[in-house]
């Protein structure tokens, strides 16, 4: 059996362009500056945000406060602004009506994870939902892709990652998988020179084997 791990945020949706739009609220409210690696600041989780900031020194509100303002920017974005990418649906219902299983693996609150997959009726695709608050360590570590791998019942070496961020595509070779690097939208900015495949639009996905 071999498997396909979707990420949500700039993979399926185009919430990161509208993050753009409450990046500089969000930032003025939480932090000194912007942090210097921001690529690797997107696609973490919020715990490793947190820590981000702490380690540069830019963090100037409790962990909590900062917890607030990411959930009322959230709020904002997941409810109100966000789109599919261009052929996501096609996509996904392509491999569905092969009976190929898959799971989406985001590094976003499980809430808002929920409301986009219930917004865009997207929630008969997927056999597994995991999220960043589901494991240990958030992306560039493997787990919530090897965690993936368990639950769907495959072999992390028969699983394809699709992934628009740096720690996202770092994350899915560490855990053994091949991935397709997805450089759309704010994802054009990021570091995906390690995927095994690089496309800019999801009609370009191709795979290493046949379902």
């Amino acid at each position: 059996m071999r498997a396909v791990i979707f990420d949500m945020d700039g993979t399926l949706i185009d919430s990161e362009k509208y993050w753009k739009a409450v990046a500089e609220w969000f930032f003025n409210e939480v932090a000194r500056a912007v942090p210097s690696d921001l690529e690797r600041f997107v696609g973490a989780s919020t715990n490793d945000q947190i820590e981000h900031l702490k380690e540069e020194g830019l963090l100037k509100v409790t962990p909590e406060r900062f917890i607030e303002a990411k959930e009322e920017a959230e709020h904002r974005i997941y409810h109100e602004q966000t789109a599919l990418m261009p052929g996501a649906r096609d996509l996904l219902a392509a491999l569905y009506a092969k009976g190929v299983p898959l799971a989406l693996a985001s590094s976003t609150a499980r809430k808002w994870i929920e409301v986009v997959i219930d917004r865009f009726a997207l929630r008969k695709y997927f056999t597994f939902v995991i999220s960043g608050q589901d494991v240990p360590h958030g992306k560039p570590a493997p787990d919530i892709f090897l965690a993936c791998a368990r639950a769907l019942g495959v072999a992390p070496k028969d699983c394809v990652v699709v992934e628009d961020s740096t720690s996202g595509v770092m994350a899915a070779k560490a855990a053994g998988m091949y991935c397709v690097g997805f450089k759309n939208g704010l994802g054009r900015h990021q570091d995906v020179s390690q995927a095994d495949l690089i496309i800019t639009r999801l009609a370009e996905v191709r795979f290493p084997f046949d379902f």
